[in-house]
């Protein structure tokens, strides 16, 4: 053979890079065979080169690598002693033409490349995954699982074929389950989407310290104030008292929830109550405006107030904004009381403002402000209670909510078996009542926007 490595540095080389080689060409041949295929080639271990200048020097450097490599892959597995194998690669290197005496420096670097496959191979412990083992965990257990063909490796010089998984690309198709990273939740509930002005809001509340509520009313005027002389008697006049009482009525009602989601969604508990409370002052708003008055209903505002009655007032071609100014002004000439609040249907309130003439000019009243939210001074509320079609004018001081129990929640469980089925039943309830007194009836005025134009128009002659 030609001269190869002649000198120990060398061959030492060689045989530590020939240790290392057991996990680069194991892992990609083509790559670490390509590694050889310029010349002058410089191979660099530590601070020690050689140089493989020709094909010929490469062929020698191959089948020698090929040789310490089995006996390097029979180490890690376990086999045989590093010492046994440092012996069996100095064997093989003899074998062809060259002699390495003792060389600790080797040893101990041979010793260092076994123990790092080795602990390469104890990290991916435990795992029955091939795609997630080390290439030495791999090879070992190949050779375990061969041991019969791997024992006479360096007597007869050949070689064992196997297969080793090498890792695959990762991608979010085909190595994540799941949501990687986790998505970020935004915190609380979504609320649907609601009427959320109260005609309650708008009138204001006052609270009592009893269920029950009564009110003195003059009624039935009799008699006439008049002049006289000084010889003749004043006129005499009197009037009627009447007393009048209202109870308390109670709207409520309750959710019931499993203690489990109570504890999985946060915010349940609160979201409970707000829709608790929603709900409860929803239907009493409802009741405000429309309660028919009977049994455990409230009497509403529409119950008391006055339709529109008067015929006065006769304008040419009257609009929406026309039929407002009319109930106004009939709070004042009948109710005797100054309007303080407009309800309409957000419908009306938008078609009454898109009013246009013949030529597309839009058509206001001098009375509508610029900006569109108050008549003559009165603030406009617009609120889907009101039903469509509709307008509700008057003095919001005569309406009277009288709140005995503000919203209260309660919580716990009741004698069906809630208890054992972890069932939780929280509960809302609110007690309250209004009226307009007698009195004040025709300080209030609803009725259709259509009937009112159609009484104040003017007759054509």
């Amino acid at each position: 053979m030609k001269n190869l490595l002649k000198n120990k540095v060398a061959l030492f080389a060689l045989a530590v890079l020939a240790t290392i080689a057991t996990f680069i060409l194991a892992t990609n041949p083509v790559t670490g065979l390509a590694m050889l295929a310029a010349f002058p080639m410089i191979v660099k271990i530590g601070t020690k080169e050689f140089t493989i200048k020709t094909q010929d020097e490469k062929d020698q450097f191959d089948e020698l690598e090929k040789l310490i490599s089995a006996i390097t892959e029979k180490s890690i597995a376990g086999f045989i002693t590093t010492d046994e194998a440092i012996k069996a690669i100095e064997k093989k290197i003899d074998e062809k033409g060259f002699k390495i005496d003792d060389n600790e420096e080797f040893k101990n670097v041979h010793t260092a490349v076994i123990e790092q496959g080795k602990k390469i191979n104890a990290l991916m412990e435990g795992t029955s995954n091939t795609s997630n083992k080390s290439l030495g965990r791999q090879v070992a257990e190949y050779i375990t699982a061969n041991k019969a063909k791997f024992e006479d490796v360096v007597k007869t010089e050949g070689k064992i074929g196997f297969e080793v998984k090498v890792a695959a690309s990762m991608l979010n198709s085909t190595h994540v389950t799941g949501t990687v990273p986790p998505a970020q939740t935004e915190p609380g509930i979504t609320n649907y989407m609601a009427e959320q002005r109260f005609i309650m809001d708008v009138i204001g509340t006052v609270p009592i310290a009893s269920p029950s509520y009564e009110w003195l009313e003059k009624k039935n005027p009799d008699g006439t104030v008049a002049f006289v002389l000084d010889t003749e008697a004043f006129a005499n006049i009197d009037f009627d008292l009447d007393m009048n009482s209202m109870t308390a009525k109670d709207v409520g009602a309750y959710i019931t929830v499993h203690e489990n989601l109570l504890q999985d969604v946060d915010a349940l508990a609160a979201e409970i109550d707000r829709e608790l409370v929603y709900q409860i002052r929803k239907a009493a708003d409802g009741e405000i405006l429309s309660g028919v008055g009977t049994t455990s209903h409230l009497k509403g505002i529409t119950e008391y107030a006055s339709a529109f009655s008067l015929t006065s007032i006769s304008i040419a071609s009257p609009n929406t904004w026309d039929a407002v100014s009319a109930a106004i002004r009939q709070v004042e000439l009948v109710g005797y009381d100054v309007a303080d609040c407009i309800f309409m249907n957000p419908a009306d309130y938008e078609n009454a403002l898109g009013s246009k003439d013949s030529n597309g000019r839009y058509v206001s009243h001098p009375s509508l402000s610029p900006d569109g939210t108050r008549f003559a001074g009165i603030p406009i509320s617009t609120t889907s209670f009101i039903t469509a079609g509709k307008l509700l004018v008057g003095n919001r001081m005569k309406s009277n909510i009288k709140v005995y129990k503000d919203v209260e929640m309660a919580m716990g469980y009741n004698l069906t078996g809630e208890f054992t089925k972890r069932h939780i039943t929280v509960r809302g309830g609110m007690r309250l009542i209004h009226f307009i007194k007698d009195n004040h009836a025709n300080s209030w005025v609803y009725d259709d926007i259509t009937d009112i134009v159609a009484a104040i128009t003017k007759e054509e002659a």
